[in-house]
C-alpha cells in the first residue's frame, strides 16, 4: 500500500534533477535542499518495494552536489576566484586555471568553512591538484563523517593535509582503533582535532604505543583511553621515550601513583622538560624525593604542577619565583647537559608555553 506521501517522491526527484542540471552555486543546492524535510529511499526488490521518508543527510548532498551536469563543471572551471588568495597573481592565476582547485575550494564552502579559511586551504594546498576529484571528495566526506565541526576541519586540513591523499580505509581504521580504546563520540572529535597526524598513523606504531603504555608502564585500559585523549600526540611518540619518562617520574621522582601520572598530563611534554623543572624545584628546596613509605619533611607540589603548569604559572605559583629567573636556570642547565652548545636565544624551550601552533592555524 502507497503511504501518505507518495505524492511527495516526484516533486523530490524532480527538484534533485532540476538543481543538478542547473549551474546554480553549490551554496543554493544545499540551501535548497535543506528546505524539504524528506528524501526518500526504496526498501525490497520487485514489486515488493516500499518508499520510506528519512532526513536528508550531508552524504546525499554531497551526490547530488558531485554529480552535477559538465556544463556547471565547465563553467565553475572558467570562474575567476582570485579573491580567495592574497598571494601573488601567478598563484591566484594557477587556482583560477584549474577547475580542480576551484572544486576543492567549493566543497571546503560546502562543509561550512568561511572564506578566510577556504582562501588558506585552498592557497597553500596547491598539491591538491595531483589529487583525484573522486578521491579528493571521498577523503572530505570521511571527515565530514566524524561529525567534525568546521573549525576543526579546518584545523585537521591546515595542520596533516596529506589526510586528502590517504587510503580512506586507513583512515577508517585508525577511527576504528581509537573508539575501541573506549573514545567515544565527542572526544573523538576533540582528540582528532587535536592531533591530526594520528589518523596517518601506521597499524604497527599505534599498537606499539598501546603495548608500551599497557604491559611496560603498567596503565589500566582506563589510563590508557584518557591519556590518549588529553594527550594524542604520544601516539607519535618512539615508545622508548614514552617509557623513559614514565621512568624518570616512577624511579628517579620516586611518584608511583599513576592516577596522578594520567592527570598530570605527563606524556604531553618530553622528558627534557620534567627533568629541568624536577631540578629546579629540587635546587631551590621546593621538592624531595619521597622515601619507601612515600613520606617527606616537606609538602611537595602536585606533579601537574610540577610539569603541565604553563611557564609563567610554574615559576610564580609552584618555584616562587619570576619567570626570567626560571630562564635563566634553564640556560644554564642546558649548558651543563651540553657545554659545548652556545649561549642562544633558544636555549629556553619551555614545551608547555609553546603557543606557536595554535597561533598559525587561527
Amino acid at each position: 500500500m502507497i503511504g501518505k506521501g507518495s505524492l511527495y517522491l516526484p516533486r523530490c526527484l524532480n527538484l534533485t534533477r532540476m538543481l543538478m542540471t542547473s549551474p546554480i552555486s553549490r551554496q543554493t543546492t544545499v540551501w535548497a535542499l535543506s528546505i524539504h524535510r524528506y528524501k526518500w529511499t526504496s526498501h525490497g526488490v520487485g514489486s515488493g518495494r516500499k518508499w520510506t521518508p528519512l532526513g536528508f543527510a550531508a552524504s546525499d548532498m554531497l551526490w547530488i552536489s558531485s554529480n552535477m551536469d559538465k556544463k556547471y563543471r565547465q563553467q565553475s572551471s572558467k570562474v575567476n576566484i582570485s579573491k580567495l588568495s592574497n598571494t601573488p597573481d601567478n598563484r591566484s592565476s594557477t587556482l583560477s586555471d584549474n577547475p580542480q582547485a576551484y572544486f576543492f575550494a567549493q566543497e571546503l564552502k560546502l562543509f561550512g568553512l568561511n572564506e578566510n579559511q577556504v582562501q588558506r586551504l585552498a592557497t597553500e594546498n596547491l598539491n591538491v591538484v595531483k589529487i583525484s576529484q573522486q578521491k579528493l571528495e571521498d577523503s572530505l566526506r570521511f571527515l565530514f563523517d566524524l561529525n567534525l565541526d568546521p573549525n576543526d576541519l579546518f584545523r585537521v586540513l591546515l595542520l596533516e593535509p596529506n589526510i586528502l591523499k590517504t587510503a580512506v580505509n586507513q583512515l577508517n581504521s585508525r577511527i576504528k582503533q581509537l573508539r575501541k580504546l573506549g573514545i567515544q563520540e565527542g572526544n573523538l572529535q576533540k582528540t582528532i582535532a587535536s592531533c591530526p597526524s594520528c589518523l596517518l598513523l601506521s597499524n604497527k606504531q599505534f599498537k606499539s604505543v598501546i603495548m608500551t603504555l599497557k604491559e611496560k608502564c603498567t596503565f589500566t585500559s582506563e589510563h590508557v583511553k584518557q591519556i590518549v585523549q588529553t594527550s594524542p600526540t604520544v601516539l607519535n611518540e618512539n615508545p622508548d621515550k614514552i617509557l623513559l619518562k614514565f621512568q624518570y617520574v616512577y624511579f628517579k621522582m620516586n611518584l608511583t601513583n599513576l592516577d596522578n601520572m594520567v592527570k598530570a598530563r605527563l606524556f604531553k611534554h618530553n622528558v627534557y622538560h620534567v627533568r629541568r623543572r624536577h631540578v629546579f624545584l629540587e635546587r631551590l628546596g621546593l621538592f624531595e624525593r619521597p622515601d619507601k613509605k612515600g613520606l617527606t619533611r616537606i609538602t611537595n607540589p602536585s606533579l601537574r604542577a610540577i610539569i603541565d603548569f604553563p611557564a609563567q604559572r610554574f615559576a610564580k605559583t609552584v618555584a616562587k619565583t619570576t619567570l626570567e629567573d626560571y630562564e635563566m636556570f634553564a640556560k644554564s642547565f642546558r649548558k651543563e647537559d651540553n657545554p659545548d652548545e652556545s649561549d642562544t636565544d633558544d636555549a629556553f624551550h619551555d614545551d608547555d608555553d609553546d603557543d606557536d601552533e595554535m597561533e598559525y592555524i587561527k
